[in-house]
């Protein structure tokens, strides 16, 4: 199997806070990866572009941000048009576009689909982790993942 191009991870989630109360601005950052494993079991590594041993693509999305215009002429299915409007209401369906790639899995080998809310092994140098983006009042809270459909 081969799949080369511009994956994008199509899911519907939920989320809901560990407090009893949760804020009136809950939101999630969504973290996709795609990893090959070999017929024993290994991870295959692929060289990213620092030189450091990387998963096969990766994507991430803030849930706030997610809502896709479909009718903008730059709308495109494996690169979809946002706006990024932080007044947009959570629809919770959201398109994770991941970085372009190319692999090639052979028979025995195996890809698995990740989903997460913190940066995954294989960031490197781009982490999501920054004071001045990653408000820790609004994301150092508890979530759970109630649903993922892809």
């Amino acid at each position: 199997m081969e799949i080369t191009g511009h994956p994008v991870a199509h899911l519907a989630i939920s989320v809901e806070s560990a407090q009893s109360s949760p804020p009136s601005n809950l939101d999630l950052d969504i973290f996709v990866t795609l990893r090959h494993f070999s017929a024993v079991g290994e991870e295959v590594h692929c060289t990213g572009s620092s030189g450091d041993s990387v998963p096969v693509t990766k994507g991430w999305l803030r849930v706030s941000l997610c809502k896709v215009n479909h009718d903008s002429s730059y709308h495109r299915d494996y690169l979809p048009r946002r706006e990024y409007r932080s007044s947009d209401v959570l629809p919770y369906e959201c398109d994770v576009e991941l970085w372009p790639t190319n692999v090639v899995v052979e028979a025995g080998r195996s890809l698995v689909f990740e989903v997460a809310s913190v940066d995954t092994e294989g960031a490197g140098l781009f982490k999501h982790n920054s004071p001045v983006d990653w408000y820790v009042s609004l994301f150092s809270q508890e979530f759970r993942l109630t649903s993922v459909n892809y």
